[in-house]
């Protein structure tokens, strides 16, 4: 048994600390995590220069299909109207709102290792996914994904050692 890498999901409801990344993201890559960065705000931080999945949460279906199917439609609903009730709601509605709507980071939540939210406005669709996954780790902040990251490649080195 090879040692896998450990896949992370960094979830942002506000704007992203350039600080906090430059510090945070170049440890965990230094464990070998492959990391996917997901933001409610459009990204403003550079982040090309690590080898990161980084892109804004959008409200979509995976396939929209013809135009003026069904799943078409859902796509515009999902595109226009949740993103307009999301801009009424306070920062952590809003996040899980558009979070729980996008395909990519719905992947990400039920398959990533550790899921760490980045701030507060997370931390709400952080609980909810966490109430039915029992598998994986909901962390708030780096300094604590960096920690779990840690003892799960330590896990990981051991179990590859006994086999």
């Amino acid at each position: 048994m090879t040692t896998s890498s450990i896949n992370l999901l960094l979830l942002a409801g506000s704007r992203l600390s350039p600080v906090a990344l430059r510090d945070g993201i170049p440890p965990l890559l230094a464990l070998g995590a492959t990391i996917e960065l997901a933001s409610r705000r459009k990204l403003e931080t550079d982040v090309s220069e690590w080898p990161i999945k980084a892109y804004q949460i959008r409200p979509r279906v995976q396939d929209p299909g013809p135009k003026l199917s069904p799943s078409w439609v859902q796509s515009v609903w999902r595109g226009r109207v949740v993103r307009r009730l999301a801009r009424r709601k306070d920062a952590t509605v809003a996040t899980s709102m558009l979070a729980l709507r996008d395909p990519d980071v719905v992947n990400a939540l039920w398959t990533a290792d550790i899921v760490v939210a980045l701030d507060t406005a997370a931390v709400y669709t952080l609980w909810k996914v966490a109430q039915e996954r029992s598998d994986g780790d909901f962390v708030f902040g780096l300094t604590e994904a960096l920690a779990r990251t840690r003892r799960l490649a330590g896990g990981r080195a051991v179990e590859s050692e006994r086999s």
